[in-house]
């Protein structure tokens, strides 16, 4: 996907699976069920075409500090939270912010 090409109208959302499940939600604004997300996923794994989801948004599946979050990608799949301190912190890696600023400068 072209870096231009990402849309920067819409701000990342952080979406606590823990807390707050309701609001994933498919395309067309109907909740996802409790049961496909409740396995925490390894990096790399794909999302469903139909959670409305998009580059740059947190889906957490942690109580708590973000041990458990991780980062929607261009292609759609799943960054764990790169924590290199240990301390549970989210921390936004720069291939997610450097897209956004890169795209940012372009317009």
């Amino acid at each position: 996907m072209a870096l231009a090409s990402q849309n920067l109208e819409q701000p990342a959302r952080y979406i606590d699976l823990v807390n707050k499940p309701e609001t994933l939600k498919r395309k067309g604004g109907i909740p996802v069920a409790d049961s496909e997300f409740k396995d925490i996923p390894a990096d790399g794994v794909s999302i469903p075409d139909d959670w409305q989801v998009s580059f740059g948004d947190v889906l957490n599946w942690s109580e708590g500090r973000p041990t458990e979050a991780y980062f929607v990608l261009e292609d759609r799949t799943l960054l764990k939270n790169p924590d290199h301190s240990g301390s549970g912190y989210l921390t936004i890696p720069f291939r997610v912010t450097s897209t956004e600023i890169v795209s940012l400068l372009q317009h």
